[in-house]
């Protein structure tokens, strides 16, 4: 799973640069573009370039302190009573997606560049923040690419291995493959790096410290274990 947590690594380090260069090409924007239509029609240009080029981000979202309107390069942002509802959901979609709420109260003594997940009965939803303070001059929120990351498991995963699966702290599925084969024995799966003896043939492999603190979780024939 190396390879793999490498990977995943990478898009995070990706990730920060990302925001950081982003941040630095919008603060001009409330200066060069007085009227509020015009200066979120341009953010919005902006932001989709940046969401184009990059194949870990699926949308960008943008909102100053002082307007308390987000937009976005791509999914549909609405902020009300300090909270953001997020529609996860693409124009082309026959099944539109149950909007997720992110309360950034919850994450105020979180550190930064926090990668976060909510989830709803829809989908799960991988959040990047480069600061949990929304009172800040320009608050940013990341919607990692999901399937990106699914296909990249999809291909990296060896032949022999049945099940892989990335999780939070509380071990719910952010991203997985065959996660089902996960699940009866996730809540048993310790969340530290090693390998675990499952049954007789077959062994669970943690590797911890993904995105900080995410966990990815495999399933694999019986090696020379711990037991759980």
């Amino acid at each position: 799973m190396s390879t793999l947590s490498e990977r995943l690594n990478e898009i995070y380090g990706h990730l920060i640069v990302l925001s950081d260069t982003v941040q630095e090409n919008l603060q001009l924007y409330p200066y060069l573009y007085k009227d509020k239509n015009i200066l979120n029609y341009h953010i919005v240009q902006e932001l989709s370039k940046y969401d184009v080029s990059s194949a870990d981000v699926s949308s960008i979202m943008y909102m100053s302190a002082d307007s308390a309107t987000p937009v976005s390069s791509k999914y549909l942002y609405k902020y009300k009573d300090g909270k953001f509802i997020i529609y996860q959901t693409d124009l082309n979609d026959a099944y539109p997606k149950l909007p997720v709420i992110f309360d950034p109260a919850l994450y105020l003594n979180s550190p930064k560049n926090q990668i976060l997940l909510l989830s709803n009965e829809s989908s799960p939803l991988l959040l990047y923040l480069p600061t949990t303070d929304v009172s800040s001059d320009s608050y940013f929120i990341y919607t990692l690419n999901t399937k990106g990351i699914e296909e990249m498991m999809r291909s990296i995963m060896p032949d022999n291995f049945s099940a892989i699966a990335l999780v939070d702290s509380s071990k719910t599925f952010a991203v997985e493959v065959n996660g089902e084969i996960l699940a009866p024995c996730l809540d048993s799966i310790p969340l530290t790096s090693g390998f675990y003896t499952l049954d007789a043939s077959t062994s669970i492999c943690v590797q911890t410290g993904i995105f900080k603190d995410f966990t990815l979780i495999s399933q694999v024939p019986q090696i020379r274990s711990l037991t759980m």
